[in-house]
């Protein structure tokens, strides 16, 4: 296509593994950037076409009615659907991907695949160059490659808790902030907070929509998993709970009964397989 300022794209003809069981038959992938009045009639596809916007602005066509398509929107066709798609300025860069397969109405009912516009934030770039690469290799270990990489895009754009991936960084410099500082028991949500210059409530929410948890929790679980790691050690339990951050004996115990159904001192024993009495609690 004359109009295609930029593309890459890999077409995965049909070959001995094409029976192979997969969730996701990945058939092709791609990135265009496109010239001025780009337009693609691709017409009828029996296959699912996705499609996620990096950069500029694009129209997709659905019963004749132009969806305007920007950076962070994804598009889905549906098998069967009438494929139009067209932009009017230059630039419009999109990344893409088609896959068919027997468990093709498995797949859109698991993510409650439509025809409409969503808002997914951020274009996984990377991950749409690791499908493009899989898509050009034959072999059987690229097939599963390129099967488990579309999900995860799919994953990224429909699955309410992780579409929030634009906000990685925040959840990645608090959980940084929690492997320097858990093993202060006075480090809280309200100092990692002003730490990171955002408000606990905003901490809370973005952490907990990109990690599935709160981040009191996390950080709960990390110290807890820091001393399971010196369980090992000749550390007593005081002296594990005040090296991960716990500033009580007893406070230890009852968050570690909470997690775990025997306290810190029984945990040790089987998890040692030592009797009681060699342990030091």
């Amino acid at each position: 296509m004359n109009d295609i300022l930029w593309q890459r794209s890999a077409y995965r003809h049909r070959h001995p593994y094409a029976q192979l069981k997969s969730f996701i038959n990945v058939s092709s992938a791609g990135h265009y950037v496109t010239r001025r009045g780009f337009r693609d009639r691709g017409g009828y596809k029996p296959f699912l076409e996705f499609f996620w916007c990096h950069r500029g602005q694009g129209f997709m066509e659905k019963d004749g009615v132009p969806i305007e398509v920007s950076a962070g929107d994804c598009f889905v066709y549906l098998p069967g659907a009438t494929h139009c798609i067209y932009s009017i300025e230059p630039g419009w860069d999109y990344y893409w991907f088609t896959c068919d397969g027997p468990d093709m109405d498995a797949v859109i009912a698991a993510f409650d695949l439509k025809e409409e516009l969503i808002h997914a934030g951020r274009c996984p770039e990377e991950l749409f160059a690791m499908l493009i690469e899989a898509c050009f290799k034959l072999d059987i270990a690229s097939t599963i490659r390129a099967s488990v990489t579309a999900y995860e895009i799919l994953m990224r754009a429909f699955n309410p808790l992780v579409k929030n991936y634009g906000n990685r960084e925040l959840s990645e410099r608090f959980q940084q902030l929690v492997s320097e500082n858990f093993s202060n028991p006075a480090f809280s949500l309200q100092e990692a907070a002003a730490l990171l210059s955002v408000h606990r409530s905003t901490l809370h929410r973005v952490f907990s929509a990109h990690c599935g948890i709160p981040p009191q929790e996390f950080l709960t679980t990390y110290r807890l998993q820091q001393a399971l790691e010196l369980f090992h050690s000749d550390m007593n339990i005081k002296e594990i709970a005040e090296n991960c951050g716990f500033n009580a004996p007893h406070w230890f115990t009852k968050i570690f009964r909470r997690y775990f159904g025997r306290s810190p001192a029984e945990f040790r024993r089987m998890m040692l397989d030592l009797p009681l009495q060699n342990t030091r609690n």
